[in-house]
């Protein structure tokens, strides 16, 4: 099990400085500290879960891990960049990406404009955008009903 700050470093390319803060703050010293230390705990494995790019371009029905929300906006994130470390590649960076894979909508699942399409996560958060801490994994076939 990890720790609460290796958590919270875990998901700091994945939420805003105020969500992220006010999750340390419920982590450490709160009436709820245990279900928000699980809680970072869940994200955590989730986000290094998350399938890299590609990871499921031969499923016929991809698993939507994270949901982003806000604004009248909505991105179910079904691959997630590389985070720091998880390959060695000295041309690339992969520190600077923070882009996801998603099925994206500013009206809800079954707007005719929402579309599948590649999202930087470092905008949808300049933007208030927050990861959704209350998400069940499923298939984006149940997102899209």
């Amino acid at each position: 099990m990890s720790t609460v700050r290796e958590n919270l470093t875990t998901l700091r390319p994945f939420v805003g400085v105020s969500q992220l803060t006010a999750l340390s703050a419920l982590a450490q010293s709160s009436e709820e500290k245990e279900f928000f230390v699980a809680k970072l705990q869940e994200y955590a494995d989730r986000v290094q879960n998350t399938p890299k790019p590609h990871g499921q371009n031969t499923v016929e029905d991809p698993i939507v891990y994270l949901h982003f929300f806000g604004r009248n906006y909505d991105a179910w994130v079904t691959e997630r960049d590389y985070l720091p470390g998880e390959i060695e590649d000295p041309d690339n960076d992969y520190s600077q990406q923070s882009q996801a894979f998603a099925f994206c909508s500013f009206g809800g699942p079954k707007d005719r404009d929402a579309e599948l399409g590649f999202v930087s996560i470092q905008e949808l958060i300049e933007n208030g955008i927050e990861l959704d801490l209350y998400w069940t994994v499923k298939p984006l076939s149940e997102v899209r009903k």
